[in-house]
């Protein structure tokens, strides 16, 4: 027997071992990504280190046995981190996969969808093919040099980078589905045609019409059991940190290369904290609690001046909207101990609103001193344009706080102050709406229509979604009045006034105008000078494209 450790025996099971490695070679970490394309939920915990809870597992299996799948779903669900999954589960399972994820604004592609697909490489168990690569931009993408799959993200502008696709396996992602343009969802289906392509749709439920509200209604697969979309349903309640199911889920630690029980709550999904908060702030049976906490469409939207989808969206804008021009303050007064109403204060540049306040029990000097120190947080102080500050003067609080305002500004010309009278007929289209107030909101509507960005506030919200218009016998437009918002609210619309304010922008402010100073005279007809130095009632500026 020989010395060394070489035994026969040891020689007789190495060639044993080459034996069945040439026949049977050892696994790869490509074979491993590719092993799963019957569980995506196993790819999920087992390449990519993520354990689903049971939410994004509904989501995750339910695209097996359905080629069109549409989730509804409240805030904070874990919707994005469940789109990633899918979309590198696709793009690892099937050879030469296409999977195309599209979404309404940059913003949801690249900063919240894309994002989430290069946090998921990046921390993966088993390293996902062309992952090194991985490109920064949704549009360049993330490449399999070995079979030609791909991941691809566009905007929902883009159609023409949608339509035309081909091949045996594709996959469309659609994020934020109610806002999506009915030429994306036509370009899909053009693709659709050859029958190799899946479809899937995630959205909050902001729009009571369109293809993802057809998804749940008159396109549900109960409808048409053999082309129909399986839907979906997912409340914010159902998040692991309300339920208390983030005990039972583990997280891979890459460092220590072990699963590891949570401590906590999960960061980013809803808590029992906030949805506490939002049903206080709106109420159960409140469409902005159904349609973001609860899930459920809401289809009486039409009459609302601003519908939820829209106030979802200009929120949406809010992080990536550029501020520029000058600075519009609206101010809607409340009195000192005036019912425990607020004062309300909106900040805006241009496309974006900057602060929103609310303040309770401010004298005409305090109101003053709010109106500076929104203007040196704003940074408008070494503006060349005088910030222009619009007050509701309605009331005997209004009025206090529009000569406080007024006599500051001429004393001192630090900014521009315009009265706004809301009862006041209409005046820039009075065969249309009634009064300045119902104007004044319906010039607020278009600013945000055509690229406003408000931040996002539930009281703002709720503040905007309560009015909705009317006709009057005379045919006119008007708005829900004040009085009837306060039952509505329980408290006037303070914060919503002061953004239509900020919305309205004066032909005085404009730089070809001359304007004298205000005059000082106390016994001068205010009214009069008002509308002759700083008429409110001109058309929109910023809507018309023109500049400061």
């Amino acid at each position: 027997m020989p010395a060394h450790s070489d035994t026969p025996a040891l020689h007789f099971a190495r060639r044993l071992a080459a034996r069945a490695d040439a026949l049977a070679p050892p696994l790869t970490d490509a074979d491993r990504v590719r092993a799963w394309p019957r569980d995506p939920v196993g790819f999920a915990r087992e390449i990519l280190g993520i354990q689903p809870n049971r939410a994004q597992r509904r989501i995750l299996t339910a695209f097996l046995p359905h080629k069109r799948v549409a989730t509804v779903s409240g805030h904070k669900v874990g919707k994005s981190t469940a789109l990633a999954i899918l979309a590198l589960w696709f793009y690892c399972s099937f050879p030469a996969a296409r999977v195309i994820v599209t979404a309404t604004t940059d913003r949801q592609v690249n900063g919240i969808i894309w994002r989430e697909i290069r946090r998921l490489v990046r921390g993966a168990r088993v390293p996902i093919p062309g992952g090194r690569d991985i490109h920064v931009r949704a549009n360049s993408g993330l490449d399999d040099p070995s079979d030609f799959s791909e991941i691809r993200g566009y905007t929902a502008k883009e159609s023409e980078a949608i339509a035309g696709i081909s091949g045996a396996y594709i996959l469309y992602l659609v994020d934020e589905a109610s806002g999506v343009a009915p030429a994306i969802f036509q370009a899909i289906e053009g693709n659709r045609a050859a029958g190799s392509a899946w479809v899937f749709l995630i959205s909050n439920p902001t729009k009571a019409d369109g293809e993802f509200y057809d998804a749940f209604h008159s396109k549900a697969i109960e409808r048409m059991p053999a082309a129909g979309y399986f839907g979906i349903h997912v409340d914010s309640r159902e998040s692991p940190n309300v339920t208390g199911e983030w005990r039972e889920l583990e997280w891979w630690d890459r460092e220590r290369g072990e699963w590891r029980p949570y401590d906590a709550p999960i960061p980013g999904l809803a808590t029992p904290e906030w949805v506490a908060e939002k049903l206080e702030e709106w109420g159960e049976d409140s469409p902005l609690f159904k349609i973001r906490v609860a899930g459920e469409f809401c289809a009486a939207e039409d009459a609302k001046v601003f519908q939820a989808a829209l106030i979802a969206e200009a929120e949406g804008r809010w992080e990536t909207a550029i501020a520029a021009g000058r600075l519009y303050i609206g101010v809607d007064p409340a009195g000192d101990g005036d019912g425990g109403d607020q004062s309300g204060f909106a900040a805006r540049r241009g496309a974006k609103v900057l602060e929103l306040r609310a303040r309770a029990g401010l004298s005409p000097a305090a109101h003053v001193a709010e109106v500076e120190d929104v203007i040196a947080t704003a940074g408008a102080r070494s503006d060349t344009l005088l910030p222009v500050v619009l007050v509701e003067s309605e009331g005997e609080a209004g009025w206090k706080v529009y000569c406080a305002l007024r006599d500051e500004a001429a004393a001192h010309g630090r900014f521009q102050v315009v009265r706004v009278r809301t009862s006041d007929r209409a005046v820039r289209q009075p065969l249309i709406y009634d009064r300045v107030r119902d104007e004044i909101w319906a010039a607020a509507r278009e600013w945000v229509r055509a690229g406003g960005a408000i931040p996002e506030s539930a009281q703002l919200a709720k503040d905007l979604h309560a009015p909705e218009f009317y006709s009057d016998i005379r045919g006119r437009q008007k708005i829900t009045s004040k009085r009837d918002l306060r039952k509505l609210l329980g408290r006037s619309p303070d914060v919503g006034d002061a953004f239509v304010l900020s919305c309205w922008e004066p032909m005085s402010t404009r730089v070809d105008i001359e304007t004298p100073p205000p005059r000082r005279d106390a016994e001068a007809d205010d009214d009069a000078i008002g509308e002759r130095l700083h008429n409110p009632f001109r058309s929109h500026e910023w809507m018309r494209g023109g500049r400061e």
